[in-house]
């Protein structure tokens, strides 16, 4: 058997016999015998061998770094894409900002025509039927006004009765009252349409509801409003109290 008697220096071990006879070694040397090889006699065997000391470590760290790189350039990559991905919906945020500041003052110049064209319509209607109620009713009748009311999303209007400061629905008041408002909102639609109609109003009793007590009256308010605002109306109705000055009769006959 032989032996290798080595020197360590630095955690390094360096051999300083190469061969020990087994006959020449002291008792005390059989120790050098179960001693591991060292980094210089790895890299010697290695050289032996036909490889370059620590060439196996070298080739499993540049397969290492070559994966990191990979990957560092995969997170640079989706870290590129979310910077255009948050500058594509600020751009979008802002244009979204914009947008609603136009909606905004697009709503707000409707909303100032609606009432501009609410407040017309209230005064050209309420006119016409206040009137109309007048000329039958005289000091008893209802001034008539128009309230507007925002609801679901859409202006409703509803007509109101006013006497003596108290406000009343069409259910408050009586069925003569609504037969005359309804003929007068017609008229008044019929006035206020633009492109302006033919001047041709046709009715089928009107006034059923309407006592025959203010026939008279409702005859001379159809002549005047004909001849103030030069329509013709057609009325077709039983109440002979209908007939008179300012009027052409028809009499239709149904034979059995």
């Amino acid at each position: 058997m032989s032996g290798c008697l080595c020197r360590v220096e630095n955690d390094e071990t360096y051999p300083l016999i190469e061969s020990i006879p087994g006959w020449a070694r002291p008792g005390g040397l059989s120790a050098f015998t179960a001693w591991p090889l060292s980094r210089y006699d790895r890299g010697r065997d290695a050289m032996d061998a036909g490889q370059q000391p620590g060439s196996q470590g070298s080739i499993s760290g540049a397969r290492t770094l070559t994966s990191l790189r990979r990957r560092l350039d995969k997170l640079l990559a989706q870290r590129s894409e979310a910077v255009s991905s948050v500058k594509r919906e600020r751009l979008a945020l802002l244009e979204a900002r914009e947008n609603l500041k136009s909606s905004l003052k697009a709503q707000e110049v409707l909303q100032g025509v609606a009432q501009q064209v609410q407040q017309f319509a209230h005064v050209r209607i309420s006119r016409v039927v206040t009137r109309c109620l007048e000329s039958v009713f005289g000091d008893e009748a209802y001034e008539f006004r128009l309230a507007f009311d925002r609801k679901r999303g859409k202006t409703e209007a509803r007509a109101v009765f006013v006497r003596d400061g108290n406000e009343l629905s069409w259910r408050d008041v009586g069925g003569g009252v609504v037969d005359l408002t309804s003929f007068s909102l017609r008229l008044a639609s019929l006035i206020l349409t633009r492109p302006k109609l033919r001047g041709l109003l046709c009715l089928d009793e009107p006034f059923r509801m309407l006592s025959v007590n203010h026939s008279a009256a409702v005859r001379e308010m159809l002549v005047g409003l004909a001849k103030e605002m030069k329509i013709q109306m057609v009325v077709v109705t039983h109440n002979q109290l209908l007939r008179g000055p300012g009027t052409n009769v028809i009499d239709l006959e149904m034979n059995a």
